[in-house]
């Protein structure tokens, strides 16, 4: 199933321009404008969401280093490019593949938001858009991912899973910690 459904995706990059260059933007640069736009959210309202922009870099981080990486060491899964024949559009050394540490990232950040906005008195007036933005991208991430040939699709779900304990487990500690303060 990993394997029919990445060929489905990957199948395609190569064939047209415009889509591997959407492809290559979403899986390697969007992500850096979803860190800007929390910073952004940050320094609009500094006081009212600092601690909720360093909580959900925390639990980016959490997902990424802290869960991912020991993940990989223990069960190391080979890159669709280093498994056979991919249309690659990135180029990436090899490593471990599993889970997506992007994916987990950026579906970390999502789901804390979510909880966030979800648990405060007074969100933001567009906290469901942008919910739905960076939900969105967290998934155009993962896909754009699989099409470059740098995931498997199991890769990315195994990513969403652990960017959504770590989006819950972030959300818990800082209502806890905030608590105590």
């Amino acid at each position: 199933m990993n394997s029919y459904l990445f060929n489905l995706i990957n199948q395609l990059a190569g064939k047209w321009e415009t889509l591997d260059a959407l492809g290559v933007f979403l899986a390697s640069y969007l992500g850096y404008i979803l860190i800007f736009l929390l910073l952004v959210l940050a320094l609009v309202n500094f006081r009212k969401y600092r601690i909720m922009v360093l909580a959900a870099y925390f639990s980016g981080f959490l997902a990424r280093f802290l869960l991912v990486a020991p993940i990989r060491r223990i069960y190391p899964v080979a890159r669709p490019f280093d498994a056979g024949q991919v249309n690659l559009l990135v180029y990436r050394s090899s490593s471990a593949s599993f889970p997506s540490g992007h994916t987990s990232f950026f579906f970390a950040l999502s789901f804390f938001l979510l909880f966030w906005f979800k648990k405060v008195k007074t969100p933001p007036k567009n906290w469901r858009l942008i919910t739905v933005f960076f939900f969105l991208s967290a998934f155009s991430i993962g896909v754009a991912r699989i099409y470059c040939g740098l995931h498997w699709p199991f890769d990315v779900l195994g990513g969403a899973v652990i960017g959504l304990f770590s989006g819950w487990f972030t959300k818990k500690a800082a209502v806890l910690l905030l608590r105590n303060f």
